[in-house]
């Protein structure tokens, strides 16, 4: 039997993780902690295989848990249950097996619990595990991207548009901007949800954001888009399309 433990701060998460464990037969229940104290506590009296972590916690976070758990002898593996994106960095440099993102589909779960047993059977070694980790993470509604090395994955929908700079590809967020290792034809590709319209050759645009569409000189628009002080130009060429895809 693999034995698990679950550190969530909000019982009707731990209790959704449960539920979708108790399909596993191999996997055993040992416990669950509202905080890192208490996790760190029962995995030091009882022998935990896997620990079901999340991050955003009182008192300490769930990174220094797992930080805490590598030391141990036999250290459990971690995977993390979160619903924000943006720690998967950290994830990398404490070795997680595996980043869940709530709310968890049982599909997205099985994938985790075939990596738990790969693991077992296998003792991958956790620098092999981190080119990994992420790959399930690049589905229709998140890509993955590779920022200084590592990889961490981004909601598509939170892409508010993207575009050249010099031989730079650039994603906007309203919070952040990252850089796309690809060119912007290749990030198109990726971006299956249909309210992304290639608005001109070094721009593509989530048309969710539009705030308000200005004509603009030579019968092309202009776009304001939502949350940022940016306008993105429509060339003539793509106008009837945009129209259609707008329905203006």
């Amino acid at each position: 039997m693999i034995k698990y433990l679950i550190v969530d701060d909000e019982k009707p998460a731990r209790d959704e993780l449960k539920f979708l464990l108790g399909d596993f037969n191999d996997f055993e229940l040992i416990g669950e902690a509202d905080n890192g104290i208490e996790c760190l506590n029962i995995a030091k009296e009882k022998n935990i295989d896997v620990v079901f972590l999340d991050i955003d916690m009182p008192r300490i976070s769930g990174i220094v848990v797992a930080s805490k758990l590598s030391s141990f002898d036999n250290p459990p593996l971690i995977i993390f249950v979160t619903a924000y994106n943006e720690y998967a960095i950290n994830a990398f440099e404490v070795n997680a097996l595996d980043y869940l993102l709530k709310p968890i589909s049982a599909l997205r779960l099985e994938n985790t619990i075939e990596k738990i047993k790969h693991n077992r059977i296998n003792l991958v070694d956790p620098l092999i595990n981190n080119k990994i980790l992420f790959n399930d993470l690049n589905t229709s509604s998140r890509i993955c991207l590779e920022q200084n090395g590592v990889y961490m994955p981004l909601d598509i929908d939170s892409i508010i548009y993207a575009k050249v700079e010099g031989k730079n590809t650039i994603i906007f967020t309203r919070n952040k901007e990252y850089n796309y290792s690809g060119t912007l034809s290749q990030l198109e590709s990726k971006l299956t949800n249909t309210d992304f319209f290639r608005t001109h050759r070094s721009y593509i645009l989530n048309i969710d954001y539009i705030e308000t569409i200005e004509p603009w000189f030579n019968n092309t628009y202009m776009v304001k888009v939502k949350y940022l002080d940016e306008k993105v130009p429509v060339s003539r060429s793509q106008i009837k399309k945009f129209k259609e895809f707008v329905g203006i």
